[in-house]
């Protein structure tokens, strides 16, 4: 008969990582004293443990995304009519958006030289 290792479980890597996230937290804030090792050592048992913010996907689709071009123009057609001050608001948007980039003002030259009295 063939024994094998229970797996870990999802909840105590979850717990493993609190800790080790504690005790690097409570090194940041002078509370104990770690060595370089054991820093090193837990940020990578952390990598392994915690997914990382870019691995994540973003799955919730926006259900403007898949809206029709009729059925939003039809929208913001509404939208505008409810709400005129709003169409202003866009025109103003864009054109400041679509403004060229103002070229910074140069500032007056200093001279070092010898300066003249004027009477």
């Amino acid at each position: 008969m063939k024994h094998s290792r229970p797996r870990a479980s999802k909840h105590s890597a979850a717990n493993a990582a609190a800790i080790i996230r504690n005790r690097l937290l409570d090194h940041h804030v002078g509370k104990i004293e770690l060595t370089a090792t054991q820093i090193k050592a837990g940020e990578v048992v952390l990598d392994r443990l915690m997914p990382k913010l870019s691995a994540i996907e973003h799955t919730d689709a926006n259900p403007r995304d898949t809206l029709d071009p009729a059925e939003l123009v039809r929208q913001l057609k509404a939208l505008f009519a409810e709400r005129p001050e709003l169409l202003a608001q866009v025109i103003d948007a864009a054109k400041v958006e679509e403004a060229p980039p103002q070229l910074p003002v140069p500032a007056p030259a200093i001279s070092h030289g010898a300066t003249s009295a004027v009477n």
